[in-house]
């Protein structure tokens, strides 16, 4: 049973290349970041640490499965909106990592915060380059 939901997810998420590797890390690093940053400024509590963000990373999995399930079973292309979507995430985690490592003192060299800024410029030219005309969805800004 466990082997059949893991089998299904992995098919859901578009199969695990770099790309959700590295997500996978940035995520388990800001979770872990956020956590040290907590501890430090003893405000363990205040801190969006518990099921909120949990649930959240889930959120990102299944957007993740979303854009996946539009590539392939819906426009029938590659993996374009789902490499979107991951790009996306990779970058709001990143930003959230280097937020964290700040807090803790630790000094920031320029490639990473170069390189975190291109996959968040990426990500808004993608989106400043379509032409969908959607409105009533709002950018979560947790």
């Amino acid at each position: 049973m466990v082997k059949h939901m893991k089998d299904l997810l992995l098919r859901l998420l578009g199969g695990t290349d770099n790309m959700i590797y590295a997500l996978t890390m940035f995520v388990v690093m800001n979770y872990i970041t956020a956590i040290l940053v907590a501890i430090v400024e003893k405000k363990w509590i205040k801190r969006k640490l518990g099921l909120k963000a949990i649930f959240g990373k889930i959120g990102i999995i299944v957007l993740i499965c979303i854009a996946n399930i539009i590539d392939t079973m819906i426009i029938g292309n590659d993996s374009t909106i789902r490499t979107t979507v991951i790009s996306f995430y990779l970058s709001k985690e990143g930003f959230a990592i280097l937020d964290n490592l700040e807090h803790l003192g630790v000094p920031l060299p320029p490639i990473i915060v170069k390189i975190i800024k291109q996959l968040n410029s990426e990500e808004n030219n993608e989106e400043n380059n379509e032409e969908d005309g959607e409105e009533g969805i709002e950018e979560n800004s947790d």
